[in-house]
């Protein structure tokens, strides 16, 4: 065993880390969403 990390390995991580920066942008234009419907639903109030 080295230190050496395999191809697939590589890919691996590679991936991993694009569903993370994928999962990450998501949540952040989530919570816009958010907020644009709770001050929908408060304009709609008054």
């Amino acid at each position: 065993m080295g230190c050496t990390v395999s191809a697939e390995e590589r890919a691996a991580i590679a991936r991993t880390k694009q569903i993370d920066q994928t999962l990450k942008e998501e949540g952040q234009r989530a919570k816009r969403d958010v907020k644009l419907l709770l001050l929908g639903r408060m304009s709609e109030k008054s």
